[in-house]
């Protein structure tokens, strides 16, 4: 994993500059590496980043409000898939992110929206 994607989660997690970041492999596919980073608030955009035909991974800084204890955040690791033939690899990938400093809660994410806690 490219060093930039630990600084930008400290970024996001530490310093709330950003809303989201979305990682994918590099040309070579040797590496994950961060793809884009954005300060929108809207999570419409936020699905809009993620592409149709390729898999890519994502944190996001959910922002809720719970009864009786105001705002609170939850970062949330997203998997995205398009096809079975492509899980195995992200699977694989994932759990290397699993084991990374990211330490967040792990959603897999596929192009139904579905959310799936692994």
């Amino acid at each position: 994993m490219n060093d930039d994607c630990l600084a930008l989660f400290q970024e996001l997690k530490l310093k709330k500059k950003y809303k989201y970041i979305i990682f994918g492999l590099n040309e070579g596919k040797t590496e994950i590496i961060p793809l884009k980073n954005s300060t929108s608030v809207d999570y419409e955009e936020f699905l809009v980043d993620l592409p149709e035909k390729e898999c890519r991974w994502a944190v996001y800084d959910f922002e809720f409000e719970k009864e009786d204890a105001g705002k609170r955040n939850k970062i949330i690791f997203y998997q995205w898939c398009v096809s079975l033939r492509v899980v195995l690899m992200s699977v694989t990938l994932t759990f290397y992110f699993r084991w990374q400093p990211l330490r967040t809660d792990l959603f897999l994410v596929c192009n139904s929206l579905a959310l799936v806690i692994i």
